[in-house]
């Protein structure tokens, strides 16, 4: 059966068109299918994480110290008693969450590839205290070394932005804060009492001069670029100059008074006042 140029030329088009609707259909069906097996794997990592957090909460609460501290709530005397029992309760629960929540270590097989193209092989789990606003935790970290280059190196301290230091950025955060408005030595007890964590007062005045100069810099920068002159900027018809002192118990020369100024300029908004 023979068919005119133009009938053919229609059929080779349906047959095309059908060729790429089930070309479309099968790549829709691969990425419901890929989109299933995520969720579902996902789902699977979030019951692993829910049950390595129970396991590890029921085993705090089964511990010796954490049935003495349920006890001695309903043994206090007072409202006060209860509430020491109550606060050391809750630090251990919230570390045991901490602990199993944080269970990730980084491994990703025994050998892996380097950003040098070359293998590692995994040698050892290194352990590293690290302190948190939640406490302290000891974080297990896998610890792979190149074959090639010979790089040493943690992929979890890469994932989790690990800094090299033991504490958090929420930790030297407080204890920065801390450090400026007290004594370094008060501000140890302070951090302890209040948050949980322990850090000596040298360390908490290393943090809060370390920070202090970061600050310090970008206000310099800030200093700078303010004083370069803008040539569109009009001639200041005003100056204040303020000035004022202060009292600042330091560590070294116990009261000392420190001076303090500012300088602004203001340009007249209403009419001129004529002579």
């Amino acid at each position: 059966m023979k068919f005119s140029a133009g009938i053919k030329q229609k059929k080779m088009k349906e047959i095309l068109y059908t060729k790429q609707t089930s070309h479309l259909m099968a790549k829709r069906r691969i990425s419901f299918m890929e989109s299933i097996t995520l969720e579902s794997k996902k789902g699977q990592i979030l019951a692993e994480k829910k049950e390595a957090i129970l396991a590890e909460m029921e085993k705090e609460l089964n511990s010796p110290e954490t049935e003495k501290l349920l006890l001695s709530v309903d043994e206090g005397v007072n409202i006060s008693e209860k509430e020491v029992s109550l606060v050391k309760l809750k630090n251990n629960l919230t570390n045991a969450f901490a602990r199993a929540a944080l269970k990730e270590t980084g491994y990703r097989g025994a050998m892996i590839f380097c950003e040098c193209g070359c293998k590692a092989k995994f040698v050892r789990y290194d352990y590293k205290n690290f302190n948190l606003l939640l406490g302290s935790v000891d974080l297990k970290r896998a610890l792979y070394r190149c074959q090639g280059c010979g790089r040493y190196w943690r992929p979890l301290d890469s994932d989790w932005g690990l800094p090299a230091g033991h504490n958090s950025e929420g930790v030297e955060r407080v204890a920065a804060l801390l450090g400026a408005y007290m004594p370094f030595e008060t501000a140890e007890e302070v951090l302890q009492e209040t948050a949980g964590v322990t850090l000596s007062d040298s360390s908490i005045r290393s943090i809060s001069e370390a920070i202090g100069a970061e600050i310090e810099t970008i206000t310099q920068v800030e200093v700078e670029k303010s004083q370069k002159e803008d040539p569109h900027e009009t001639q200041a018809e005003i100056m204040a100059i303020y000035t004022d002192g202060a009292m600042v118990n330091t560590r070294e020369e116990q009261w000392k008074e420190v001076k303090v100024g500012a300088v602004a300029s203001f340009n007249r908004t209403g009419p001129k006042n004529k002579a």
